[in-house]
């Protein structure tokens, strides 16, 4: 990512993307480079009857601001990196776009930052929070906030 102003990610010969990093690493044009430039967390649900929503096997509605390819009832992934979803104590953001309670199923300290993984939305998901204390531990009721403008939607494979 720091080489060049343009990045070329081939698969199996084909060029996918070509693009700048900073276009790269947060508009992925499609699930292989997503998962190409970073881990990505993914969400099963389908095309939801609204442009940008998408519906869970819980019956929650997740907002994504990158459309959403297909037709209603279709299944997608949603892909959210690690890194862009947020941390919140139980009671806080519950009014925030796509503010879900989540349950922290174990988490590692690294340093710098601390990667939680978590049980929300029937998944198990990775969160990651930048501080040199760990704010949760196992089994500690929280929410999560994914923001619609970090969510690609991909359609499932």
């Amino acid at each position: 990512m720091v080489l060049g102003d343009r990045i070329g990610v081939m698969e199996n010969g084909k060029l996918m993307q070509m693009s700048a990093p900073v276009e790269l690493y947060n508009k992925p044009d499609n699930l292989f480079v997503a998962n190409f430039t970073g881990v990505s967390n993914l969400i099963k649900g389908e095309i939801g009857g609204a442009p940008g929503v998408v519906k869970l096997a819980t019956g929650d509605l997740l907002r994504v601001a990158l459309g959403t390819p297909g037709r209603s009832g279709d299944a997608v992934l949603v892909a959210v990196r690690p890194e862009n979803i947020l941390l919140r104590v139980s009671g806080e953001g519950t009014d925030a776009i796509n503010s879900f309670p989540a349950r922290v199923i174990e988490n590692h300290f690294h340093g710098t930052q601390t990667i939680y993984a978590l049980d929300v939305l029937g998944h198990r998901i990775e969160a990651i929070e930048l501080g040199t204390v760990p704010r949760f531990s196992a089994q500690d009721q929280i929410r999560v906030v994914i923001p619609p403008d970090h969510s690609w939607v991909f359609p499932q494979q």
